[in-house]
């Protein structure tokens, strides 16, 4: 049936037909072009959000890293009574990379912070020991602790 159309128009006729059915396919593809381009906008919006909102936990655990650091120091130097200053920023530190951790999609990038996470854990075990080597009376010990926490915790850094 439409070959016995197609014969019966001139040839003009055929060439304006085409372009006609060649504008109503394009019209038709726009709204999924726009479709297609609003959800993929949206995605990608939503993985810049993930991944921003990932450095930002990463940044501010790095800042708890260098607060215990600090509070660390400040204790050795009679400051502070105790290194739980110190010890509570290794909590939060802690606490920031697992949620960071939980929202990182590539797997070298979790690794990472898994290794991170289990040097942060002996950073942490370096802090009591300082505290307990002071408590006990051995100064020597206790700085000699001290440099190694803080060479762990530049390592984190």
């Amino acid at each position: 049936m439409i070959d016995h159309l197609l014969r019966r128009l001139t040839v003009g006729q055929r060439i304006i037909g085409g372009f006609l059915v060649l504008v109503l396919l394009l019209a038709l593809a726009i709204p999924v072009i726009i479709t297609n381009h609003g959800f993929i906008v949206g995605r990608l919006q939503h993985v810049t959000n993930i991944e921003t909102y990932a450095d930002r936990l990463l940044l501010l655990a790095l800042a708890r890293i260098m607060s215990s650091r600090l509070n660390l120091l400040r204790y050795l130097q009679d400051y502070l009574p105790s290194s739980w200053e110190s010890q509570n920023d290794v909590n939060q530190a802690t606490d920031l990379l697992r949620d960071a951790q939980s929202l990182i999609a590539l797997s070298d990038q979790e690794a990472a912070v898994a290794s991170v996470l289990e040097e942060l854990m002996n950073y942490k075990i370096l802090v009591n020991d300082v505290q307990t080597a002071r408590q006990q009376g051995k100064s020597q010990e206790a700085t000699r602790l001290a440099f190694l926490a803080s060479k762990a915790g530049s390592t984190i850094g």
